[in-house]
């Protein structure tokens, strides 16, 4: 797990899995992040992202639909959706691809992720990112979404946002 770093809220800022296997679009979404008030967590495998979200709490999950050879972000996320812990965790799912089959679709539908086409601005995919977690209570420090609760999910969140 050499490209796996896992990251404890330096500010309260809501904490953020990327998985991604490209480092370079991984660095600079990581550094994108922290300049609005994320924390990311970061990684490039399906392992890596399994073991990040069984190790520590996150707030929301960015994955890459595509991450070459072996699993996908798919298979990512239909594991989060069978955790107790993580089966509400927002997610957004970015892809390069400029369409989706139908069943992907569906599939990606069924696991509540917001899907986020590539390239875009980073901007484009912070609003993703921001709407996504504003509707399941989550605040963002920079932006002051939702109720304030140090980047964490609160119980009375979704109530007052």
């Amino acid at each position: 797990m050499a490209d796996c770093q896992f990251m404890e809220p330096h500010d309260g800022g809501p904490a953020v899995l990327v998985l991604e296997d490209d480092d370079a679009v991984r660095g600079v979404f990581a550094r994108v992040l922290r300049q609005h008030g994320y924390t990311p967590v970061l990684t490039a495998t399906v392992p890596e992202a399994i073991a990040a979200a069984s190790e520590q709490e996150l707030d929301a999950v960015t994955l890459d639909l595509s991450l070459g050879v072996g699993a996908s972000g798919v298979d990512f996320l239909s594991w989060l959706r069978n955790v107790p812990a993580h089966r509400d965790t927002p997610a957004v799912v970015l892809t390069g691809s400029p369409v989706l089959s139908r069943d992907e679709a569906d599939r990606l539908d069924h696991l509540g992720a917001r899907v986020f086409f590539k390239p875009q601005p980073y901007g484009v995919l912070l609003e993703h990112l921001a709407m996504t977690l504003k509707e399941s209570g989550i605040r963002n420090q920079e932006s002051g979404l939702g109720k304030a609760s140090g980047g964490r999910r609160t119980s009375d969140a979704r109530n007052h946002a």
